[in-house]
């Protein structure tokens, strides 16, 4: 049975919004602890819904019983937490630099693939292992039984250990994915409850391969040439430091959960023109059903452009929102009603609260290529003065992990532009 070093902040006696605050600024404690490694892979593949991948190091005798030492000796000292650069992945590079002997180097913000890159430690890696999160091994039986029964037929038909399998499939479905179960399906899914419960078998679903670990760079740059009714032609670029969007290859990043880290973009055409400044901005848009009802949720520090009193103006502060996905044909097509409250100080003005009410679109054609659709109708608090209607939509065509094409279409007030560009994603 293998075990599993992991380290992690100590958040048990943090609320949500503490534990953010407390982990962006670095005032969190976290140790190294040995948990089964089961247990991972029921946090990470059955709760979280996410995919392992294990990357096999080579170390020599003395360098495990250096590695045992370090860990010994540092496993229940507290040490300091912060997101950016003193995480779960910088710890983890810091042991391994101690077992080579080698020197470790600070970074500003360090990142798991950063790891693995690392001149020191990739040299020892060997090919790496991959468990598929549940979810994903469910939707492809569940793909199979689809394809292959009938569901009025009888479970008497199926053996036993074939019942298990429909039924773990069905109900894990059922109860933790947008899937739809229409009621053919249900009527099977309780008829095979009472089945199984009349005898003992079991399935196992864990399956370790081998497969190409593919992730996109943090890092990422883009330039977009824009077009407005009024003839006026701009350009717009964007930075951002890290981490992962919508524009982005969703192949080992969650899909529906979205991070970025001191992200920039901004107009050029007569003037200069902020548009948008993010020091750290993080959605999470997971689909659910009647039985899954997490909240989609928005939490971000930085600022964006509003008309406010028919003037293009700034509001920087704190942006939040909370809400619910739900899907229409899985997870390919789906949306999100949110309502967004953000206490912001507006340039030329001063302290206030907007409220924004938000319907979100999202389509996945495919996994490369996929739109996105946004519009609200901000209010702002101070004067009750209801704001313009803005819309917005994106598409996207991912050309490979790094590289993807844009059309951007937005409409605020009386100004209806238009954009194409590119974004390549970099390493640092």
């Amino acid at each position: 049975m293998w075990d599993a070093i992991n380290f992690a902040a100590d958040v048990q006696d943090e609320s949500g919004a503490s534990s953010l605050y407390n982990g962006l600024i670095g005032n969190l404690e976290g140790n190294f602890e040995i948990l089964p490694f089961y247990k991972m892979i029921q946090d990470y593949s059955y709760s979280e819904s996410r995919d392992l991948w294990l990357f096999p190091i080579h170390l020599e005798s003395h360098e495990k019983q250096r590695f045992t030492d370090y860990i010994n000796h540092t496993g229940g000292k507290a040490r300091q937490y912060r997101f950016s650069d003193k995480n779960c992945a910088s710890r983890v590079s810091e042991a391994l630099h101690y077992v080579f002997n080698q020197e470790y180097s600070s970074k500003l913000l360090v990142l798991p693939q950063q790891v693995l890159n690392d001149d020191v430690i990739a040299q020892r890696l060997s090919e790496p292992l991959w468990i598929e999160n549940v979810e994903s091994q469910m939707l492809t039986i569940y793909t199979e039984l689809d394809n292959a029964m009938s569901f009025n037929s009888a479970p008497d038909s199926l053996s036993n250990t074939e019942r298990v399998k429909f039924l773990k499939t069905y109900e894990w479905l059922y109860n933790n994915t947008a899937t739809t179960i229409d009621n053919n399906k249900r009527k099977f899914i309780e008829e095979l409850r009472f089945k199984v419960s009349q005898s003992s078998s079991d399935y196992d679903f864990t399956h370790l391969n081998t497969r190409d670990f593919t992730i996109h760079h943090p890092g990422r740059f883009g330039a977009s040439y824009g077009y407005n009714q009024f003839g006026n032609n701009y350009v717009n670029l964007d930075i951002r430091l890290g981490l992962h969007d919508f524009n982005d290859v969703s192949v080992t990043y969650p899909k529906f959960d979205y991070i970025n880290v001191f992200s920039l973009s901004m107009l050029f055409s007569d003037r200069a023109i902020v548009e948008e400044f993010w020091v750290f901005n993080q959605e999470s848009r997971q689909p659910v059903n009647h039985f899954n009802t997490s909240p989609s949720w928005s939490l971000g520090f930085g600022g964006q452009r509003y008309f406010l009193n028919d003037i293009d103006s700034f509001a920087m502060g704190i942006f939040t929102g909370i809400g619910r996905s739900y899907s229409i044909f899985d997870d390919q097509w789906n949306f999100s009603l949110l309502l967004n409250a953000n206490p912001v100080y507006i340039t030329d003005d001063s302290f206030s609260i907007i409220i924004e009410p938000k319907l979100e679109q999202r389509i996945f054609f495919t996994d490369t290529f996929k739109l996105a659709f946004g519009i609200s109708n901000p209010v702002y608090l101070k004067s009750n003065e209801l704001l313009n209607i803005h819309l917005d939509s994106s598409l996207v065509l991912n050309l490979n992990n790094n590289v993807s094409l844009t059309t951007d279409f937005k409409m605020w007030k009386n100004m209806v532009s238009i954009e194409s560009g590119i974004k390549v994603n970099f390493p640092y």
